[in-house]
């Protein structure tokens, strides 16, 4: 035989592909082959007719054809005796066995392919043609299949193990042979197999199934098995075979997915409010800074240890109150303008540890487990501050006996392996902050819900904004945050931050200066909020400036126009009818390149960031402000060298 011409009809319509099947057959040595090349599904069926050819290899796919087709009418139109081996370059089982019933000799996978192989497959095959060992056949295609396929006795024992069970569960025939079904399977679902087993001991196939088995090394896989008694020739039940699919990578698959989805549905709860909360905030905020001015005002006025003084400084309180909590809004709604430095947290947590001690009860162990080494993120600084502050006070208010609360900073390292098993941070250096608690802890149910905003389980205390805030200054940051809580052990709340390479060390607050700010600079104001801009006026004109007024970007244009004196700074609203602040700047700048521009806003929008993040040239007050420190910033911008080019 091996010196004969075996005359072999390769039916392959990329080119690319013959070749390599034909460079493969000229390395054979152990027999002589003719290949002939029919590059479409017709001109197989042509040369098929002829029945010229010893064997034939047909791919599945023939461009928009399949090599199905070519099986099916060899076999059954043709009625060839000729063997026709299937060619594919992606395992389908349902093909596969589609093909095995038509009369499929075999199945080669094109990626795997070598000499020596596909000379052992195409002898094999024309050797089970000729000896016609249709049962030969059968056992070497299973054989082959990338699915297990065991055969079991009605004791549970396994009587046949293919080639394809032994490389997912990598245990070999021999280790195999006479050993129970259930040795495969994870012992919390022995139960469930058992009643798959009896129903297809009963007649009744049971298809599709879903499970966790074991592997040789231990490994835990998830598989789809299929169950279906095996007839002896008087028609009676002699055992089970079970075909099952590694579906391992499926279910991670399905897994991420399902994260995502989670992550979605949150991300468009606080888009939602985001878009709500931008529209409330620059009103809000509005009548926040025209109430604290005034409060102010009528404070300096009374002697402060008056009665009406006590009420004024309650009324005061609330409005910081509610400044906070729009400044919340804006945080998990991501409209909050931020400025991107190099930030460490152990400097965050030393610069906060004497607030901490205030707000913590002596009941309550507060500890630090610090990296020496610890690298720096990119953040801001005061946002960042915000999330330690919330973690700290969420954590206080789930010890109400007390209890231990532990801060801890760490460098670690996640690998490639890692990847994809808590949330979604890819391999690489990361800077981790861990807060610990060993308070009341939280449900499963609980943990779902925490991240959502209004979400709170501090009835009658909690606005539910704290830890929607923490998580939407986690994801500005390109972080990652977990949480692992036990109910009644404690909880732990992970963050996780892309670490810097290189270490800028920053100022997390603004030094206390002891400057007056007092002037006789004219300032221009345009405000198109009435009562906020006869606060501006009013407490300007109060320490000595002169002040010009406009209610909006177009007048303010015009007032500039009509002054001929020089205007020192431009302090404008950013969200103005007709002309709103930037462009004024703009324009103004364009006559009086000299003037210097402070924004005021309790929601600036896109107008002077990009993506959240402000220029570091642009000075900035968000609403509500305190008059005290609007007057010292105004005097710090005017006494700054030079101009300040906002393009």
């Amino acid at each position: 035989m091996s010196r004969k011409i075996i005359r072999v009809l390769v039916v392959e319509s990329n080119l690319a592909d013959y070749e390599i099947i034909r460079v493969l057959f000229s390395k054979i040595q152990h027999g002589r082959y003719e290949l002939d090349n029919a590059a479409s599904l017709s001109e197989g069926l042509k040369k098929l007719h002829q029945g010229k050819h010893d064997a034939y290899l047909v791919d599945y796919k023939l461009g928009k054809e399949s090599g199905m087709d070519f099986l099916r009418y060899a076999i059954q139109q043709e009625k060839c005796q000729a063997p026709v081996i299937l060619l594919t370059g992606i395992t389908d089982y349902e093909s596969d066995l589609e093909a095995m019933h038509l009369g499929a000799a075999d199945f080669l996978n094109m990626s795997k392919l070598d000499s020596d192989f596909l000379e052992r497959a195409v002898r094999y095959a024309l050797t089970r043609k000729r000896a016609e060992e249709s049962q030969s056949q059968l056992t070497a295609i299973l054989q082959q299949s990338a699915v297990a396929i065991v055969g079991f006795d009605l004791k549970g024992k396994v009587t046949n193990w293919n080639q394809g069970a032994e490389i997912i569960f990598g245990y070999s025939f021999d280790e195999m042979k006479g050993q129970l079904a259930i040795s495969l399977v994870r012992a919390d679902q022995l139960n469930e197999t058992r009643k798959l087993w009896n129903k297809t001991i009963e007649k009744a196939e049971v298809s599709n199934h879903e499970e966790i088995w074991v592997k040789k090394n231990g490994d835990q896989i998830h598989v789809s098995i299929t169950l279906t008694p095996i007839r002896n020739l008087m028609d009676k039940i002699a055992g089970v075979s079970i075909i099952a699919r590694d579906i391992t990578y499926r279910k991670q698959v399905e897994l991420t997915l399902q994260k995502q989805e989670e992550q979605i549905r949150l991300s468009q709860k606080m888009d939602a409010i985001g878009r709500l909360a931008g529209g409330v905030a620059h009103d809000f905020n509005n009548l926040l800074s025209v109430i604290g001015g005034n409060i102010e005002f009528l404070l300096s006025d009374l002697e402060k240890n008056g009665s009406q003084a006590e009420e004024l400084l309650e009324i005061q309180k609330a409005v910081r109150q509610g400044a906070e909590l729009t400044k919340q809004l804006l945080v998990f709604g991501r409209k909050q303008v931020s400025k991107p430095q190099a930030v460490n947290f152990n400097e965050i947590n030393d610069e906060m540890n004497k607030m901490f001690k205030r707000l913590i009860d002596a009941s309550i162990d507060l500890s630090f487990k610090q990296d020496k080494d610890l690298k720096p993120i990119l953040a801001d600084a005061g946002q960042i501050q915000q999330v330690i502050l919330n973690l700290v006070l969420n954590a206080r208010d789930a010890m109400p006996r007390g209890g231990t609360l532990m801060i801890e900073t760490e460098n670690v390292e996640v690998s490639p392996s890692q990847v994809g098993k808590d949330d979604y941070v890819f391999s690489g250096t990361y800077v981790q902050l861990n807060v610990t608690d060993t308070g009341i802890g939280m449900t499963p149910e609980v943990q779902e819900h925490i991240f959502e905003p209004f979400f709170t389980t501090k009835e009658g205390k909690g606005t539910g904004l704290g830890l929607a805030s923490v998580y939407a200054i986690v994801k500005k940051w390109n972080g990652a945050i977990f949480v692992h809580s036990i109910p009644g052990v404690g909880t732990t709340f992970t963050l996780r931050f892309p670490a810097l390479q290189h270490f800028e060390k920053v100022e997390l607050e603004d030094k206390q200066e002891t400057i007056s700010a007092m002037g006789s600079e004219t300032i221009l104001v345009a405000e198109d909020e009435e009562p906020v801009r006869k606060l501006l006026v009013r407490v300007l004109e109060k320490y000595g400036y002169n002040v010009l007024q406009a209610v909006d970007g177009v007048e303010g244009v015009q007032k500039a126009q009509d002054y001929q004196g020089k205007i020192d700074l431009l302090l404008t609203d950013t969200i103005m009818p007709r002309m709103n602040g930037k462009q004024l700047s703009d324009e103004l700048k364009k006559s009086r390149s000299q003037v210097k521009v402070i924004f005021i806003s309790g929601y600036t929008a896109e107008v002077l960031s990009q993506q959240g993040i402000l220029d570091s040239n642009i000075h900035l007050i968000q609403k509500p402000f305190e008059l005290d420190y609007l007057v010292k910033r105004v005097r710090k911008v005017l006494d700054e060298p030079g101009t300040v080019d906002f393009e």
